[in-house]
């Protein structure tokens, strides 16, 4: 087979915009690098729960196409939202609707509510990537609003340009990563309420926050969608979308059929079946932000080489004296097997700002320790 004429032809089929862009990439790792760059829960499926579960997963009929409105999965679904938010649904009022990952519902909720080549999608920057390079893909323009050095957000300015840039889909994550910071329920319903396209909360990291925005969903353009990624299920890639039944039926044409594969469905039932241990996890873990928290600042007063940054989620933002020292402590982590976030090339506002997840308590240990012995060399 000859392939010298491969690029010509790329060239000349693939869109430049997407010859011009570069793929999201994730890194190769050694084998047992512990991994605190992605937000992902330190705990799995709980031992004494693993026998069981290889029980039902024996049971899965792999061969056979998954159910594809799945209404057990939805009723668990309905339950997670009850134990983790204290949030009771209306199946009269409201409805739900499956990604693979939050990525597809930010994907089929662009697709539903923007056209190519006129479209208009919105968010405030630094925030999750994704929002723009899914609006990228699709070819519909993208505006981003800065936050402010402390990552506040100039509320009227933002408001200001909503009704100038007359978005079509406004994403707004609650809290926002990568800043961990919060936006107030009355200024989402002044936003809400300031243009005529859709306005999307995402709620990834509300378990890890006690802020309700259940409320929200009765104003006639506004949805969620949510994940369990943080909660200990990033490997199933299930993302859900919760809003009025009327949206849903219509954000459904543009899904992908059978886009919730059988295991997936199954594992979901059944750690949901057992909730009692994964939010225990997730208090557990908020226990852990908190003896970090503590230890972290007892570091920074000491060494007065980086700032700890409040969190509304499951990571903290060290951020460092200039973009070098930041740049050396991440490599003196990935030498000793640790990985973490750095955000220096990602954002303006945070160079010399490291991110790194909240782990199991031993994880945390390992951490404070490497960066006092980091801090002591400075």
């Amino acid at each position: 087979m000859e392939f010298e004429n491969f690029n010509c032809a790329i060239q000349s089929i693939v869109r430049k915009d997407i010859q011009a862009m570069t793929p999201y990439s994730v890194p190769d790792l050694p084998e047992n690098t512990l991994k605190l760059d992605a937000m992902e829960s330190p705990w799995g499926v709980p031992k004494h729960l693993q026998s069981d579960l290889d029980k039902v997963l024996s049971n899965v009929c792999f061969n056979r196409y998954p159910e594809p409105s799945p209404k057990a999965l939805k009723q668990s679904v309905f339950q997670l939202e009850c134990a983790l938010y204290n949030h009771i649904i209306n199946e009269n009022q409201l409805d739900v609707i499956f990604g693979n990952g939050s990525d597809e519902l930010i994907q089929m909720i662009i697709m539903a509510c923007s056209k190519a080549g006129s479209g208009k999608v919105m968010s405030i920057s630094p925030s999750f990537v994704m929002y723009k390079v899914v609006a990228e893909w699709l070819e519909r323009d993208y505006v981003d609003f800065d936050l402010n050095e402390d990552f506040s957000l100039s509320q009227d300015l933002f408001i200001e340009a909503l009704k100038k840039e007359k978005p079509d889909v406004l994403f707004l994550a609650i809290p926002n990563n990568p800043t961990a910071t919060l936006l107030s329920n009355e200024f989402l319903e002044h936003c809400a309420q300031s243009f005529d396209g859709v306005l999307v909360l995402d709620c990834a990291y509300g378990p890890f926050c006690s802020q309700d925005l259940n409320h929200l969903l009765a104003l006639p353009n506004v949805i969620m969608i949510k994940t369990l990624s943080k909660i200990g299920f990033a490997g199933l890639r299930l993302g859900y979308c919760l809003g009025a039944v009327s949206w849903l039926s219509q954000l459904n044409k543009v899904r992908m059929p059978y886009n919730v594969n059988v295991y997936t469905q199954a594992i979901v039932q059944f750690a949901v079946s057992h909730l009692s241990d994964f939010k225990h996890n997730v208090q557990l873990l908020l226990t852990y932000r908190e003896e970090l928290k503590s230890q972290l600042l007892l570091l920074s007063q000491e060494y007065r080489v980086f700032k700890v940054l409040p969190t509304h989620a499951n990571f903290y933002l060290l951020q460092f004296e200039s973009e070098l020292i930041s740049q050396r402590f991440f490599d003196f982590l990935l030498e000793r097997g640790v990985l973490v976030k750095n955000l220096s090339k990602a954002h303006h506002l945070l160079r010399g700002i490291l991110r790194i997840t909240i782990g199991a308590d031993d994880e945390n240990k390992i951490v404070i320790d490497h960066l006092k012995v980091f801090c002591s060399t400075l």
